[in-house]
């Protein structure tokens, strides 16, 4: 690096860092438990919030943007990382209070965010819960389900709310009655499945699956004869059409996008807002090493008059939740085989997966941690004389050894238009802690 290149990197951080000290929002946990946010930020219709998995503030922080914005803005629909069929589910938690439906949705939802799914997740929806309790009925949040689904058994049975009182004869559909009670199938832990593997048997001998088998009948069946599917299904056609066929999909983004398409936008048209919670590449504006995510799509599809903002989170000095840990347990034998059991024993935080590692880090992410005093601010990139119109800091970023590369002649506000930098996170506890 050249002498006039070094002068030209430390007058661009130089500005940078007197930027942020000058735009930087304190969002006190404790106290307020809201933000106050400026008219500029509450007039868009689709907000994006998106971060790194496993730590309690960022749970914490997706509350009060929700709060905040149903509170300030009158915006009525949630739309997390979940499927339809999880949001099916999350709504009658919403209105029922049923807390061992919540503990199962739990269960479900590490399938889809391992990291997030724990108890700090479920106390984020209780507090969901009381806000609707505190709203009146006409006013209170709503869940969409965008994602890809999760499970056979969240879909079938949300397809079972479907089904006619009565029995329509057909068989292959009138066995969905057999999955209306949602269940988290639990299976024996075992330590390794060689057992299996040097028995030559299929898995599915050992541990099948009732659910993924029927499915795929149903799957067939519908393809087949989707007249008569359509008729028993009525004005749930669409969806329950939907829900079936999203699994022979391969592409996540490309079925986000086009559930937002379905849902989300018709809302937005009638002059509804959506909060949305997703990973953080979900959320790029722009696309990253070449690849397109939900937030560029929609940038690029909506309305004219529509408008949407990213927002994203940043952590720094955290732990976030790793992984469980397991012991062995005492044998078990299934059918003609002997299997090693398995105990949950614990589990284990990092400080390296909190994005802000040599592992991962976003660039020029240590100014932020030099200038930054308190846990948690915000800050909006689009404010007159933002160095992050012209430049890639905090949206640039490195992973595993290599780099998220952002379009030629795009800046870090063409990715997202505000940060919310986290430190000092602590980790989420898995659900097995309840116990």
């Amino acid at each position: 690096m050249t002498a006039m290149s070094c002068l030209h990197t430390y007058a661009q951080k130089r500005v940078i860092r007197e930027y942020l000290k000058k735009h930087q929002q304190e969002i006190n946990l404790a106290a307020v438990n809201e933000i106050h946010h400026q008219t500029s930020f509450l007039n868009h219709d689709l907000y994006f919030f998106g971060f790194i998995h496993g730590g309690v503030t960022p749970q914490e922080v997706d509350f009060i943007l929700l709060k905040s914005l149903h509170q300030q803005a009158g915006l009525k629909y949630y739309a997390p990382e979940v499927d339809p069929s999880m949001a099916f589910f999350l709504n009658q938690y919403l209105i029922t209070g049923d807390e061992n439906l919540l503990k199962t949705l739990t269960k479900f939802y590490e399938k889809r965010v391992p990291q997030d799914a724990g108890i700090e997740w479920m106390e984020k929806w209780q507090k969901i819960r009381q806000l609707n309790l505190q709203t009146p009925e006409t006013r209170r949040i709503r869940v969409l389900g965008t994602d890809f689904p999760i499970s056979a058994n969240l879909t079938l049975a949300h397809l079972a709310s479907f089904l006619p009182k009565n029995k329509t004869g057909i068989s292959t559909i009138d066995s969905l009655s057999h999955f209306s009670h949602l269940y988290y199938p639990e299976q024996p832990a075992i330590w390794s499945g060689k057992p299996i593997l040097e028995s030559g048997k299929p898995w599915s001998d050992y541990f099948p699956d009732p659910a993924a088998s029927y499915f795929d009948r149903l799957f067939d069946y519908i393809k087949e004869n989707a007249n008569e599917a359509s008729h028993v299904f009525g004005q749930n056609w669409e969806l329950a059409k939907s829900l079936i066929e999203t699994v022979d999909r391969e592409s996540r983004e490309t079925v986000i996008f086009e559930n937002f398409q379905k849902q989300a936008i018709p809302l937005m048209r009638k002059g509804e807002k959506i909060y949305a919670n997703f990973g953080y590449f979900h959320i790029q504006q722009g696309k990253i090493n070449g690849r397109e995510s939900v937030a560029f799509k929609l940038q690029n599809s909506l309305d004219k008059d529509l408008s949407m903002v990213s927002i994203q989170g940043l952590l720094a000095k955290s732990s976030v939740l790793k992984e469980k840990k397991f012991t062995k347990a005492p044998e078990i034998m299934i059918k003609d085989l002997r299997f090693t059991g398995m105990a949950y024993n614990g589990f284990k935080h990092s400080r390296s997966w909190d994005g802000d590692s040599f592992f991962e880090r976003a660039k020029g992410i240590g100014i932020l941690k030099r200038i930054v005093k308190t846990d948690v601010i915000l800050i909006d990139l689009n404010k007159e004389g933002s160095p992050f119109k012209s430049s890639d800091y905090l949206a640039a970023f490195s992973r595993g050894g290599k780099k998220w590369k952002l379009e030629k002649d795009q800046s870090t506000t063409d990715y997202f238009q505000y940060i919310i930098y986290i430190q000092n996170s602590a980790g989420i506890c898995p659900l097995e802690e309840l116990d």
